[in-house]
Order: C-alpha cells, then structure tokens, then sequence
C-alpha cells in the first residue's frame, strides 16, 4: 500500500467519522428544539403543542421541526385580528447557538 492509499483510507475514515458525529449532532439539537418549541409555544386548547413533531431525515443529515395543525402559521405569524406569537424563532434564538457550537466542535481541526 501506497503512501498517498494510505491517506486516502485515513480521510475516508475521518469523513465517515465527522458524517457520524454530525447527524448525532442534529439528533441532540433537533431533540432539544422540539422541547424549547414546545414549551415555547402558546397553549390554548393544547392542539398546536400535542402536534409538534421531530421528523429526522431517513440518512439522518436533517430534521424538521415544527406543528403539524393548519393553524400554526396564524398563530406564529399573526393575522390582522392577532398579533404575530413567534414561537418558531424564539426556538431557533434558542437553540441556534448551541448547535453552532456544536458543529464547530466536530469540525475543529479539519480545514
């Protein structure tokens, strides 16, 4: 085995290894933005945090997180009769930090 076989193996398995520490990444983080947005979330009839989901991408390279009732739209944006209730950003101020923090964790030292 060559020199330059031998790095190639070494990178293909850092990236599999960096790929790995990532999606646990958005694991943790798309766990906790489900809880800060749940709990960010006004309660009503509790309709719109019973159907606040955690959808993970198959791969595990995303996740979708957000209320599934028609309404939620209204309700974070506003309409003429009521006043925006932003929970979706308040959420992303929340969390957007640490998963930031995390990302650069799992990256530092590789560029």
């Amino acid at each position: 085995m060559s020199d330059l076989d031998t790095l190639s193996a070494a990178l293909s398995q850092i990236t599999a290894d960096t790929a790995r520490k990532l999606r646990t990444v958005i694991r943790v983080t798309g766990n906790e933005a489900l809880s800060v947005m749940r709990s960010e979330e006004p309660v009503d009839t509790g309709a719109l945090r019973a159907s606040t989901r955690a959808r993970f991408g198959a791969d595990g390279t995303f996740v979708d997180v957000g209320p599934t009732v028609n309404y939620a739209g209204y309700v974070a944006y506003g309409t003429r009769r009521q006043r925006p209730n932003p929970f979706d950003l308040r959420t992303l101020e929340r969390v957007g930090p640490s998963f930031v923090a995390r990302c650069a964790a799992v990256t530092e030292g590789l560029l």
